[in-house]
């Protein structure tokens, strides 16, 4: 019974002793995959963010050369009339064409910014969530790390008496 005893304490120290390696091992790997997930979604919305560029770029394109027709037809209509595009009304016209295109364009700005700002707050907040899993399972290592080394301990005191 006594040697029964004595082997107790050393299979339990070695079989914690592979759960800390296993554990290790399995913070390894976590903290791989945890990056390389973080790096696919850092990745993902650059090219969110490109493309919300990309289509605001075209969609202010767009409205400039809008602008410049409404402008050149109001021009032309008032040519044929004989009128002056800065007389009287002619102008007030061109002025509201313009000022309409600007209130547009500050619109479509606005919106632009609200989609990036959404872009980055679900990313922030999708890192957060890694960050947290990654807290989690490292608490969860160092409590078993604590156990191993009580048990250590433990067993030290055992072989001095």
């Amino acid at each position: 019974m006594g040697a029964a005893i004595a082997v107790t304490p050393w299979l339990t120290g070695a079989t914690l002793g592979l759960g800390a390696v296993n554990t290790g091992a399995g913070i390894a790997q976590a903290n791989s995959a945890a990056k390389a997930q973080e790096n696919a979604m850092r990745a993902q919305a650059e090219q969110q963010r490109q493309l919300l560029q990309h289509q605001y770029a075209t969609e202010a394109r767009r409205r400039d050369d809008m602008l410049e027709r409404a402008q050149a037809r109001a021009r032309v209509s008032f040519g044929s009339r004989g009128l002056s595009p800065t007389d009287g009304s002619a102008g007030a016209l061109l002025d509201s064409i313009e000022t309409q295109a600007g209130t547009e364009a500050a619109d479509a700005r606005s919106l632009f910014d609200w989609r990036l700002s959404g872009l980055d707050a679900g990313l922030a907040s999708s890192l957060a969530r890694i960050d947290d899993r990654r807290s989690d399972l490292l608490s969860g290592a160092h409590r078993t790390l604590g156990q191993v080394n009580q048990l250590l301990r433990w067993r030290k005191g055992m072989s001095l008496s």
